[in-house]
Formats: structure tokens, sequence, C-alpha cells
């Protein structure tokens, strides 16, 4: 029995001097996938040989590093509403010395892909979505120069709500506002650490939103207001605003992550402030007042009427076209001028109030 317990201690000392230490280690691979995700194009998933552009939103760990090794990286989905998942995509590496990396840093590295495989018409299916949808198991698999398996592991995303937007609740798109205060609400942001608010002056109508928003020195230039989502927009100012502008606004959420993470952006909004010294109110009650009296129906007979009554407060009418530009005064006579003498051209008059 002493015979036989000396062999093989001996064959286990052997086998000790003959491995290198690392493969005699336990070799482990984790995924890391960084959540939430509130907004994520499926570029992110895209199996191209240069993910460099794409965001970050996992990391492969390995222990221990240095080894030589090939990773398996596969993807399936689960659409909405079905029971199975089914396969989409996949692809393995060339080999490289094991350590851990970035989605993005796979083409961009040292880590190449050598082969890949996708189901076309799913992945067809996917991108005409434009955005994540559903469920997907996203799996690992580490294996050393002979093709042994290593270690694997898989994490499971589910996209309840895959094309997430920050929109802005009030102020209201083309409201007028108290120059005292405004009130700005939006929608909280899942995932979201802080939001910063943006405010400049639209001075000229032929503008874009987003051009006003950044041309010049912003009134509120990104401010962080924390993970409030509703505001003074008075407390905030860099200078003050002034009766008669015309403001927009835009609120960004600041969504945490590796490589200083992501900005998610509302549409831009505008709003209006009182000018009671105006003398274009004064000169649009005259031009719409001129119209209605010419045109003698019963329509625009109404609406002479509440003119003429005062219940109709110049100070908050906008006089836009089809495009939501803002006509000016010489515009505005043009086309009362076209009208009065093309009566037939107008089609349906209404007044609508706020």
């Amino acid at each position: 029995m002493k015979k036989f317990t000396g062999l093989f201690l001996h064959l286990f000392l052997s086998l000790l001097l003959f491995f290198p230490k690392e493969q005699l280690a336990q070799f482990n691979v984790d995924l890391i996938v960084f959540e939430p995700l509130p907004e994520i194009d499926f570029a992110a998933f895209a199996s191209v040989n240069d993910l460099a552009g794409a965001p970050r939103i996992s990391q492969v760990t390995m222990n221990p590093q240095g080894q030589t090794v090939v990773a398996t990286v596969g993807i399936d989905w689960k659409k909405p509403g079905e029971s199975s998942f089914r396969y989409l995509f996949s692809f393995t590496t060339e080999p490289f010395s094991a350590r851990s990396f970035f989605n993005n840093e796979v083409g961009n590295s040292d880590i190449r892909i050598d082969d890949s495989d996708a189901n076309d018409d799913l992945t067809d299916e996917l991108l005409k979505i434009g955005k994540p949808n559903g469920s997907f198991i996203i799996t690992v698999i580490i294996k050393d120069e002979n093709n042994v398996e290593l270690d694997r592991d898989e994490k499971r995303l589910d996209f309840t709500n895959p094309a997430q937007t920050l929109t802005i609740r009030s102020p209201d798109i083309g409201s007028i506002q108290d120059i005292g205060g405004v009130l700005a609400e939006w929608d909280e942001v899942i995932g979201a650490s802080s939001y910063k608010i943006r405010a400049n002056i639209r001075r000229n109508a032929n503008q874009s939103l987003e051009e006003a928003l950044n041309t010049g020195n912003p009134i509120i230039d990104d401010k962080d207001v924390g993970l409030v989502t509703s505001v003074n927009l008075r407390n905030y100012l860099d200078r003050e605003w002034l009766p008669g502008q015309e403001i927009v606004l835009q609120v960004s959420a600041q969504i945490p992550g590796p490589g200083g993470g992501d900005e998610l952006f509302s549409q831009p909004v505008n709003f209006f402030f009182n000018n009671a010294n105006d003398p274009q109110q004064e000169q649009i009650q005259n031009l719409l007042t001129n119209l209605f009296q010419n045109l003698g129906d019963s329509q625009s007979g109404g609406l002479l009427s509440l003119i003429q009554s005062g219940d109709i407060d110049f100070s908050d009418v906008r006089i836009t076209d089809e495009d939501g530009k803002i006509l000016s005064i010489s515009e505005l006579q043009s086309l009362i001028n076209y009208l009065q003498t093309n009566p037939d051209a107008l089609i349906n008059l209404s007044f609508q109030p706020r």
C-alpha cells in the first residue's frame, strides 16, 4: 500500500512541475452589463470587426490573465409576445492574451474577430425596429488554444421600453408665460444621475429651435438641477429675460457609465413673454379687424365681435404658417391683402382660445 501511495504522490508532483501555474489555476470569465440601459442603438450589438464607435454597454473580465485564449460571443433574441429565444448572431475571435476588455474594444485592439454568423432574417427585423426590443441573452465562452472550454458566462437583458425619451411636459409649446416665474416639468428617465437645463432667446423667427438654443450666450447655460423633475426656470437664470422675448428650453438627462456615460436630450420647446407696450399687437388687431369687416360673413362677424368686445387678448396672439413659423407684420399684411382680393381662398375661419 505504501508503494502505491508513494507512486501516486510522485505522479502528482510530476504533474505540478509539468503544467504551468496558470493552467492549474481555475479560469474564470465574468460578463458585466452596465445597467440600466435607458437608450441604446442596435449598433451596440453589431457583429462587425470594429466596434470602436459603439457605446460601452458591457465588459468581459478574465482571471487569471495572460493565457492565450479564444472568445466566442453569441446573442439569442426573444421577441415581445414569443415564448422562446432564437439564435440572432455570434462571433469568434482570433487567439489573444486573456485580459479584461469592453465591448467596443473588439476590432479596435489586439482582440480581432476571426469568424461571425448571423440569422439574417431576424437581424433585418431587429434593424427595422431600430432599438433593442424584447429579451436578449448574451453568452461568452472562453476556450484555450486546444479548443478546450475554460469557462462561460451569460446575461439576460430585457428591454421593456426600448425607445425611452425625455419629454418636457411644461411649459407648453408656444405658450405665453409669466415673466416672474416659469415652471418647467419633464418626465423621469430611469437610470439618470441628474438633469441639466439649457435655455436661450430666439431672436429670429426663421431660426430653428435648435439653432436658437445654441446661438450666442444662453440665458441658462446647462445648469445641473440634480434629480428633480420640476424647477422654476427663473432660479437658474444667468442673466435677466425681458418682456416680449421668445425663449427656447431643452432638458438633458445624464446617464452614468464607463467613458463618461451618455446624455439623453429632450426635444426643445419654445414659449413667450407678454409685451404690453409692443406696438405690433395693435397692428395685428387692426389688420384682423379690417379683414373680418371686409369679409362680411357669419364666421368673420363672430370673430369681429370677439375683437371689438375685448374678448381676444392680442398679447397672446401668434400668427403662424403651416410649418409653425411666426409671421412678421409685413407677411401678415401681405396675406391679408391676398385674402381681401381672393376671398374664395379662405377655406375655414375659427378661433381656438388657449
